[in-house]
């Protein structure tokens, strides 16, 4: 039981990390864009776009369901079949939630389009540098999970 509720939290913390360098991500590469397109970006603009979406997109009105929640059912899903995986395929655990949380953020983004008209609604999902970028922001969340279910247990 204990294992469990700690395992949850740790879950739980990933989920929030992950969600947040997703957001950031999609913000600074909006601002890039922008920035290329001749408009002053400055430090304080980087600030408040940032803040500003990690706070619109979790609840304060960008989304009708918070990025937050979209992330960490996917990285739910993705942790559910890579530890059913583990059952038949000898690997290391850490390598595995690695890949899945890469895969499973990758899935998303691939099939946001098709929900939204065509339209890669994430500005950091619309090239495919943006899209690999993003999965790597699911392995380092899937990374994340896998070392720290490690430790603590002897």
């Amino acid at each position: 039981m204990k294992n469990l509720l700690r395992n949850s939290v740790i879950f739980i913390c990933v989920g929030f990390m992950t969600s947040a360098l997703f957001i950031v991500q999609t913000t600074w590469s909006n601002l890039l864009w922008l920035y290329q397109m001749q408009m002053p970006i400055t430090g304080e603009i980087i600030i408040d776009a940032t803040i500003f979406d990690l706070i619109g997109l979790n609840g304060g009105g960008a989304l009708p369901i918070p990025m937050v929640a979209i992330v960490t059912t996917v990285l739910l899903i993705s942790f559910v079949i890579a530890r059913i995986l583990l059952i038949w395929i000898l690997i290391k655990p850490v390598l595995l939630y690695t890949i899945g949380g890469a895969i499973g953020i990758w899935t998303l983004v691939a099939v946001m389009p098709f929900f939204f008209f065509d339209v890669d609604v994430m500005a950091g999902a619309r090239g495919a540098s943006g899209k690999l970028c993003l999965a790597v922001i699911g392995g380092i969340g899937g990374y994340t999970f896998g070392i720290n279910l490690n430790r603590g247990i002897s």
